[in-house]
């Protein structure tokens, strides 16, 4: 099992995904959730999980704004695939419909689900399941486990395409792991 966060980054958004422990894995998506990155993100969420025999999964889905089509299914697919290897999930949400959205996954995957909509409880609860996550998630420069202003501000409206159309072109993916990063990259959580 790696012990390193990896982190998927296109145009209008990025995708963090690592262990935090033995048996906690960590998913946050940050922006518009492109068709690229999300099958990347599949790709590499079927990779890692693979290495569990029971693991423990938190998103935090809070500081995503959209998803194509497409990149949605492939992660849910790639989750429906590895269900086998995921014995809970607890899922952050800022919104009524990724709410409604994250209760559907839960009952397709069919494990104990627990959906929350407070940064702050969600934080809690995967400090409690992986007690050193907030030095694994530092390593990649979050000042928080929900996000920052920072990640916020650096995925405004106006920087991303705002058609589907121009949502699909041009997402290139780019990925780095906690140990190094691109010389010269500027990555969206890097301070400006």
């Amino acid at each position: 099992m790696g012990n390193s966060l990896e982190i998927l980054a296109a145009r209008s958004g990025a995708a963090i995904l690592g262990e935090l422990s033995a048996d906690v894995f960590y998913a946050g998506l940050v922006g518009h959730v492109c068709s690229g990155l999300g099958a990347k993100c599949a790709t590499r969420l079927a990779t890692r999980l693979a290495t569990f025999d029971s693991a423990h999964l938190y998103c935090n889905l809070l500081l995503s704004s959209t998803f194509d089509f497409s990149a949605r299914s492939s992660i849910v697919r790639t989750l429906i695939a590895h269900r086998r290897h995921v014995a809970s999930m607890t899922l952050l949400v800022g919104s009524a419909a990724g709410q409604a959205t994250a209760q559907a996954l839960a009952a397709t995957l069919d494990t104990g689900a627990r959906i929350v909509t407070d940064p702050i409880e969600f934080d809690t609860l995967l400090v409690k399941a992986a007690p050193l996550a907030h030095l694994k998630l530092r390593e990649i420069e979050l000042t928080s486990l929900s996000g920052s202003a920072r990640w916020r501000s650096s995925f405004a409206p106006s920087q991303r395409p705002q058609r589907p159309a121009e949502r699909s072109r041009g997402c290139s993916v780019d990925t780095t792991t906690s140990e190094r990063a691109a010389p010269g990259a500027q990555r969206p959580f890097e301070r400006g």
